[in-house]
């Protein structure tokens, strides 16, 4: 079993929508709250029988450094794209004993932004040139094909960034943000 991220999932400031997600962002943790963490994914491991890539949602209370488990995913999660990044053989049969050598010195924060709607889109052939030059880059996923029509407070596309430093990383998505924005209305 070896975490392969920690991240901090941050909320769209919506009255009607309070947790809808916004991003994720990779961050790291004290050794005695990683060394709580990993009990509680031992555990779980063994208790459901869990291999592969999983996903845990946790919260832990800033004061107190209690942990709640909210969710757990036997699957890969929001995360993915930046632990295949981070991890080139995330699915290899012997991952576990080629990450041990080589990937415990990445000292990038990684992060993930979902860009939602602000109105109705339709992505006509204007919009999807666009679209299509995003397309080549790492940077973006999960993006609309032409003539989608994206709706009021949906998903447009994911997009991906990271950085040595976390305020860099939040700014660069929040550029990158912009960039959709401006290119589709």
């Amino acid at each position: 079993m070896k975490i392969l991220s920690i991240c901090d999932q941050s909320f769209c400031k919506s009255k009607n929508n309070p947790y809808l997600i916004e991003s994720i962002l990779s961050r790291r943790l004290d050794f005695k709250t990683l060394k709580k963490i990993q009990k509680i994914c031992n555990h779980l491991m063994k208790e459901y029988n869990l291999n592969g890539v999983n996903n845990l949602d946790i919260v832990l209370e800033n004061n107190s450094k209690i942990i709640y488990v909210i969710e757990l995913n036997a699957r890969p999660g929001l995360s993915t794209n930046f632990l295949s990044k981070k991890y080139k053989d995330l699915y290899k049969d012997n991952f576990l004993k080629i990450s041990e050598k080589i990937n415990d010195e990445n000292n990038f924060f990684y992060g993930t932004k979902i860009i939602y709607s602000k109105k109705n889109i339709m992505i006509n052939k204007n919009k999807f040139k666009f679209i299509e030059s995003l397309s080549n880059s790492n940077s973006y996923s999960e993006l609309p094909v032409l003539n989608d029509t994206i709706g009021i407070h949906k998903p447009i596309c994911l997009i991906h960034s990271k950085s040595k430093k976390i305020e860099i990383l939040r700014e660069n998505l929040k550029k990158m943000s912009y960039k959709i924005y401006n290119e589709l209305y």
